[in-house]
């Protein structure tokens, strides 16, 4: 038998006159500081949790450096990027990891910080982790899954670390970082499938018609199937081509270097594709009105 079990379910008085009390405003009674502006906000912010911050090691330090260095040459191109980093909590010890995916305005090295162009300004220390969505996106496209390209791309750039490679024409360094990865994609590819390695072997070279992508933006959805029905008609050279020039805004002297084509090349190329898709275009024009 418990201390207080004589006494606990005794019936107590309820008036018949006056509603009784919530609950919740009879504890408040007992709480003293209840009635102080802010109580409430008080409490919310004493539960609220943050999380603490990770150093990384030096494997991904010498990583971000790599990646730091890169963007420092290629910032003039404002590059898409994807980061994680670490935004201190301005009331309490630690914080919160964050994502942002923009275009890089500026390498300020002098106070060690990341500038982006929609004002996000991230100090070097609080870096996590850092992606080239350009790089990310074109691999994709050239043919490999996610996760296959996130691996390449990090074996990419552990390689450029350990063989101490640097370019001193800022302007190549763009288009080797894409031939190189395209290279270990198809290296890649042929291992997984077995295939043997063919010098004029077409691979398949994703353009689907996209948002993300802005390429031949329109709110009329049979026109963009209709455009989706072209890109399909291209082969794998002439999407790749029509990607770097018009998405990537890229040079015949970096779209030669990564096609591994001369520029006359690189030009006769873009021209035929784009004769390919007026032809197609004007076939659909003509259908539409038949």
């Amino acid at each position: 038998m418990g201390k207080y079990d004589d006494i606990i379910n005794l019936p107590h008085h309820v008036s018949k006159k006056h509603p009784q009390m919530p609950i919740a405003d009879r504890a408040a009674q007992f709480a003293p500081f209840a009635a102080l502006t802010g109580y409430g906000e008080q409490i919310k912010e004493t539960a609220r949790t943050t999380e603490e911050f990770h150093q990384v090691s030096g494997r991904e330090k010498e990583e971000l450096d790599q990646k730091l260095q890169i963007l420092q040459q290629t910032q003039y191109k404002h590059p898409l990027i994807s980061i994680y980093y670490f935004a201190p909590d301005a009331r309490k010890q630690g914080g919160h990891y964050n994502k942002t995916t923009g275009c890089v305005k500026k390498i300020d090295v002098i106070n060690e910080k990341l500038m982006m162009i929609d004002g996000n300004e991230i100090a070097f220390s609080q870096l996590y982790c850092l992606f080239f969505d350009d790089l990310l996106t074109y691999g994709r496209r050239v043919g490999g899954d996610n996760e296959m390209v996130e691996d390449l791309i990090q074996d990419l750039f552990l390689k450029l670390y350990q063989k101490k490679i640097t370019l001193e024409d800022n302007t190549r360094l763009r288009p080797f970082l894409f031939r190189a990865l395209k290279n270990l994609i198809y290296n890649q590819l042929l291992r997984n499938s077995k295939l043997q390695p063919l010098p004029d072997y077409d691979f398949s070279f994703d353009l689907n018609y996209t948002i993300d992508d802005q390429l031949f933006l329109t709110q009329d959805q049979g026109l963009s199937d209709e455009v989706y029905r072209m890109l399909r008609g291209l082969t794998g050279r002439q999407k790749e081509i029509i990607y770097l020039r018009f998405i990537h805004e890229m040079s015949f002297d970096e779209i030669s270097e990564i096609m591994e084509i001369n520029i006359q090349s690189a030009r006769n190329l873009l021209a035929r594709s784009m004769e390919k898709l007026r032809k197609e275009a004007i076939l659909a024009i003509i259908l539409f009105f038949i």
